[in-house]
């Protein structure tokens, strides 16, 4: 990283911090920018994916059922056959 007080890299002469450093830190702030973009999408993607498969679950046992009350589907496999087949 280069001390704001030194010579530009770019070879002008002029210090960093009169040069180029505006740029590089509008550079660094847009790339956060995308990546929280990037990650609240994400975000919003697998959040959407856990209630679509809380209601799936809901829909399945309608009487509340939790994983460790399930142990064999109707259908005769088990809840690990399932979300393997799902995943």
């Amino acid at each position: 990283m280069q001390s704001r007080n030194q010579k530009c890299e770019c070879g002008s002469g002029k210090k960093y911090k009169k040069c180029c450093l505006a740029r590089d830190e509008q550079a660094s702030r847009e790339a956060a920018i995308q990546e929280d973009a990037e990650l609240d999408a994400w975000l919003q993607e697998d959040f959407a994916l856990g209630e679509q498969r809380l209601a799936e679950w809901n829909q399945r046992f309608p009487n509340g059922a939790t994983l460790g009350e399930i142990h064999e589907l109707p259908d005769g496999s088990t809840l690990v056959d399932v979300i393997a087949k799902e995943a």
